[in-house]
């Protein structure tokens, strides 16, 4: 599972709106089309911002006759720097570059489902909605928001039925609410399996996790996507990584990522989200006990302790993790 660009791709913005507080839409229009033909609904690109950092987006949706892309960016509060330039320095008449489409959040066939978004996390959920409705699937639709300014997507919900709002982002509103509709929807539903899927802050996540743990449904499986990783290295510990090709060790300070302390030692290593998010920097491990601390891999595949996202990722105290490089 590695985010690789065979090339990057020309695609000129042709609008920009402001679809909700904090929230723009961007429609790009792409001169080669080809490699969206088939896209997946639940589908992501990664962008070159103008200030050169590489952010993931959600495609919210594909018009193949007019060979445009949408996606939606949200200025975040703790910017580092990706989605300030996007909603700062881009331009109708700009051309970005991006990747192909990318799929980690692909709907199970034929069975429809519980969509569960929160802000912009609604933008990855569009699409798949789009598409068990127009299969006539059974669906239902539940979005969350902080705020009403911060309600974005309503005209493109307006052709879905059910869709349940809600507004409130406080934690004991949220594992009340999620409780609630979870209950509803097992109750209501005589399906062995109920697909939920999930786009939204990480603390929200949690709390669906929460209630899914407390309840135990065995019919519940949930299905998220998630595009920031939030990071606490009050209790990291420094450790050592050896490089087998070419025979080097180096320390790994507390506070500080392999790849960082790697680039200060000019080894040519590739980064994009910085936050364990996208697998750009993905690395093959020979050996060591892995503190996994992305959100990238598979639980299996970080069972397996054979490879890292080496941006965020880190060993043990005094531990020693040996890298394919």
């Amino acid at each position: 599972m590695q985010a690789n660009h065979l090339r990057w791709l020309p695609a000129r913005v042709v609008h920009i709106s402001e679809m909700a507080e904090r929230i723009k839409l961007f429609r790009l229009f792409l001169p080669s089309y080809t490699r969206f033909l088939n896209v997946i609904p639940g589908s992501y690109i990664e962008v070159k911002t103008p200030v050169g950092l590489i952010r993931q987006f959600s495609l919210v949706r594909c018009r193949a006759e007019a060979q445009e892309i949408e996606i939606a960016v949200l200025l975040e509060q703790e910017s580092l720097g990706g989605s300030t330039s996007m909603h700062e320095d881009v331009e109708v008449g700009m051309t970005l570059e991006i990747s192909a489409p990318f799929n980690n959040f692909k709907l199970v066939p034929d069975v429809g489902g519980v969509f569960i978004g929160a802000g912009v996390g609604m933008s990855a959920l569009i699409s798949m909605i789009d598409e068990v409705h127009r299969q006539g699937l059974p669906y239902e639709v539940h979005d969350f928001v902080r705020n009403p300014l911060s309600r974005g997507f309503v005209d493109y919900l307006e052709k879905f039925k059910p869709v349940y709002f809600y507004q409130g982002f406080e934690p004991k509103y949220l594992k009340d609410e999620l409780t609630n509709l979870l209950t509803k929807v097992i109750y209501d539903s005589t399906e062995d399996e109920i697909h939920v899927y999930f786009c939204g802050p990480l603390g929200m996540l949690h709390i669906l996790q929460e209630v899914l743990n407390e309840k135990q449904w065995p019919q519940i499986k949930l299905h998220c996507e998630v595009f920031t990783n939030p990071l606490d290295h009050a209790n990291e510990s420094e450790f050592t990584v050896g490089l087998v090709k070419s025979g080097k060790t180096f320390n790994i300070p507390a506070g500080v990522s392999i790849a960082d302390v790697l680039r200060e030692n000019e080894v040519k290593v590739e980064t994009s989200c910085e936050q364990g998010v996208c697998g750009t920097c993905y690395t093959k491990v020979l050996s060591g006990d892995i503190i996994h601390r992305d959100v990238y891999l598979t639980d299996e595949e970080k069972q397996r302790q054979d490879a890292m996202m080496i941006c965020v990722s880190r060993s043990c105290t005094g531990g020693h993790i040996d890298l394919d490089l």
